[in-house]
């Protein structure tokens, strides 16, 4: 198994693409996961402004895996809301090439019956697939609805022909459908798995020590060969800050910590990552967890 192991790093609401570059390199992480530069998405830059993206990113030599595109629901049969949204991602697809990314999962439109709407389905995905094309960016479809792996399946092999999808376990876990049994059904359209835990309180957990499955998941990618992306989600960021104690003044920057006091869910994690009882635990160091458990998982 050969997978490319990489992060989402928009850790707060404006964190700059920059501070995403540092933490990446001062980490050693292999790459990046773009999703939103200062809570904003590509779409919403100028083209001067994507330029100076580019330049930062070829400075830090970051790599970049793909972009992860979040468009505005809309129902298939709403044509108005359609030439709202459409115009959005060809843009984005326009900014990905300037950007030299060639990879872009996003979210389709919503649809009710799969095999009623299919005619419709087929033209409205075949005019995002044929712009996708034209710039050589390969489309992989985020689930974003209650539909079963199944329907998601079908549309990949009736309607898309050719297509890929983000496969995440807890997307499943949290709708009630076996995580397991879902991949077993998209094994062979997945190109991005995304890891992200969560325990039986549902709060966010280490991975491979929540409900999601991610320990047999990783089972099944090794028996299987998987030779793509896996990407690390950042839920444990934001928890992490209303758990860590804080010895001193919070830090500044991207990997700040504060909190109120330790609680034994804090000091269950720093047991699992760390051996210093007296080390006050950083998103630094679930990073470092994380690639250490990911390479072990990937044996």
């Amino acid at each position: 198994m050969k997978i490319l192991s990489s992060y989402y790093l928009d850790f707060e609401d404006n964190t700059t693409l920059n501070e995403q570059l540092n933490c990446l390199s001062q980490n050693s992480l292999q790459y990046l996961v773009l999703r939103s530069i200062g809570s904003k998405q590509l779409f919403s830059f100028v083209s001067k402004e994507i330029e100076e993206f580019s330049s930062q990113i070829k400075k830090s030599k970051a790599k970049i895996a793909y972009y992860d595109l979040t468009l505005e629901e809309y129902n298939i049969n709403d044509t108005i809301k359609e030439n709202t949204i459409f115009p959005l991602f060809v843009k984005t697809l326009d900014y990905l090439k300037i950007l030299n990314i060639d990879c872009l999962a996003f979210n389709i439109p919503l649809f009710n019956d799969v095999v009623k709407e299919k005619e419709l389905l087929t033209t409205v995905l075949n005019k995002y697939y044929a712009e996708a094309k034209k710039r050589g960016v390969t489309l992989v479809i985020k689930p974003n609805s209650n539909h079963e792996s199944g329907v998601y399946a079908y549309v990949l092999k009736e309607i898309v022909k050719k297509g890929y999808i983000l496969y995440n376990p807890l997307f499943y876990y949290l709708k009630k459908e076996s995580s397991i049994s879902s991949y077993r059904v998209l094994r062979e359209y997945i190109k991005i798995v995304v890891l992200d835990d969560i325990n039986a309180n549902s709060k966010p957990s280490l991975l491979g020590y929540g409900e999601a499955c991610i320990r047999d998941l990783f089972k099944r990618l090794n028996r299987d060969d998987y030779q793509s992306i896996v990407a690390v989600d950042k839920s444990m960021y934001s928890h992490l800050k209303k758990i860590v104690p804080a010895s001193n003044k919070p830090k500044k920057g991207i990997l700040k910590i504060f909190s109120k006091k330790p609680s034994k869910e804090y000091e269950l994690i720093k047991k699992r990552i760390s051996s210093n009882s007296n080390k006050v635990i950083t998103y630094n160091d679930i990073l470092e967890f994380y690639k250490k458990i990911i390479e072990i998982m990937s044996r």
